[in-house]
């Protein structure tokens, strides 16, 4: 038996951003309920929050979809749409070598870019980019967005596992 989710897939976000007042690289993560993703970066705003990046339990779920083929090598996704960074050539990849990565250009673009890669770990990615003028904001493995995307199931079914400041629920407020 299914259990009614008390929130859609839409209305429930991972996000990163920074205290208002803080330096932008000490970025903070957490969980938040808000009917879209500009009421929440509004309200987060109002409690002195910046978030700077934000993806609902939807976009997640689309995303592990997309890496999970990735990381099977399946033939529906062509090797020109993702970075192929690892040093072997394998049949299939550990869901903690592929990634999701966001970023942008050095050439001061105000819009980020989203991309694939496999590859040893994080690190090696933001390197490698940023050899080729890529200033990479965050990466997070398959593994990684797996669990986000539990947890991110655990608040819409209205019983989250996450600590509860790293959780905000916004429709409490409305």
């Amino acid at each position: 038996m299914q259990t009614q989710a008390a929130y859609p897939d839409h209305q429930v976000f991972t996000f990163c951003g920074h205290i208002a007042d803080d330096d932008a690289i000490n970025l903070k993560s957490g969980y938040v309920v808000a009917d879209t993703p500009q009421n929440a970066i509004e309200s987060m705003h109002e409690f002195g929050f910046s978030i700077t990046a934000i993806s609902s339990l939807a976009e997640v779920k689309e995303t592990i979809a997309i890496l999970e083929l990735i990381a099977e090598r399946n033939p529906e996704v062509e090797p020109y749409e993702y970075l192929d960074l690892y040093p072997e050539n394998l049949p299939s990849y550990p869901a903690d070598k592929v990634f999701t990565f966001i970023g942008r250009y050095n050439n001061d673009s105000p819009y980020s870019k989203m991309g694939f890669a496999i590859a040893p770990n994080s690190d090696f990615i933001s390197e490698y980019l940023r050899s080729h003028q890529f200033a990479v904001h965050s990466t997070t493995s398959l593994a990684d967005l797996r669990d986000a995307a539990h947890e991110l199931q655990q608040i819409a079914l209205g019983h989250p596992e996450v600590d509860d400041c790293s959780y905000l629920n916004l429709k409490l407020f409305s």
